[in-house]
């Protein structure tokens, strides 16, 4: 009984002595090293979910989130091109306004880094939902339309107070612009820049969006839902007019 329990002590030490499994605290880096990360702004000043904005129509409104998909990531630099072998899709919102990109080679770049705003019309009539990972940005139920007409780029929602409503005090008219589907994408390149990535180091990229421009003379409440309709001429080129007057910088 006693060598048992002195083997058992023994044993108890051993296994007290080993190294710790520090894999769950130290997990392996990302294989990605091009991080871009999103501002979103109103005019000159940061985009706030609990700040009331009014604009040039007269409308009074809250905006809850804005999401917009970017694929395609490219740097082009002295010349050389370099560009992920598999199209990348990535989801910015309030919620996320950071994602991880691309895989670049080590080495020092001198050029313009882009991407495409929203996916390619020949991916976006082909690409089937129902066979993505669920982890995907297009699974975004924003994102993937449910009319046949691939997906949307960029999704902007909100509350707008009624004007009709004196006691509307929490905005109770709810707006959603859809825009995208097989009509708007847009192509987007950086100024001149300079960086350099390592087997441990990565670039890191902001990416303005400011929405002023885009609502300002938009009267949400006579329309406050688009849908990027190609049955619709009006609401097909409110659309367009306002993805085109959305400001995205890069830096």
């Amino acid at each position: 009984m006693k060598k048992l329990l002195s083997l058992a002590l023994l044993m108890s030490l051993f296994i007290a002595c080993e190294d710790p499994d520090l894999t769950e605290d130290n997990p392996p880096l990302p294989k990605e090293n091009v991080n871009i990360g999103v501002s979103f702004l109103y005019g000159s000043s940061g985009l706030a979910q609990d700040s009331i904005y009014t604009n040039a129509e007269g409308n009074q409104f809250f905006i809850t989130d804005v999401k917009f998909v970017l694929s395609d990531f490219f740097v082009l630099s002295q010349g050389d091109s370099f560009k992920t072998e598999e199209v990348n899709y990535a989801l910015y919102s309030f919620a996320n306004s950071q994602n991880l990109v691309s895989k670049l080679p080590d080495g020092g770049y001198s050029g313009h880094y882009g991407f495409t705003l929203g996916i390619d019309s020949v991916l976006n009539w082909t690409i089937d939902p129902t066979t993505l990972a669920s982890t995907s940005a297009l699974t975004d139920p924003d994102v993937a339309r449910n009319d046949g007409l691939g997906y949307n780029a960029v999704i902007i929602k909100g509350r707008a107070f009624d004007p009709t409503d004196p006691n509307d005090s929490l905005g109770s008219v709810s707006f959603e612009f859809q825009l995208g589907s097989l009509f708007l994408n847009r192509a987007l390149k950086s100024g001149m820049t300079n960086f350099a990535v390592t087997s441990t180091t990565q670039v890191n990229f902001l990416i303005q969006v400011d929405l002023k421009d885009a609502l300002d003379n938009y009267n949400i409440i006579s329309r406050p839902t688009l849908l990027t309709d190609p049955s619709n001429v009006v609401d097909l080129t409110l659309a367009e007019e306002m993805m085109d007057n959305l400001k995205f910088n890069l830096f």
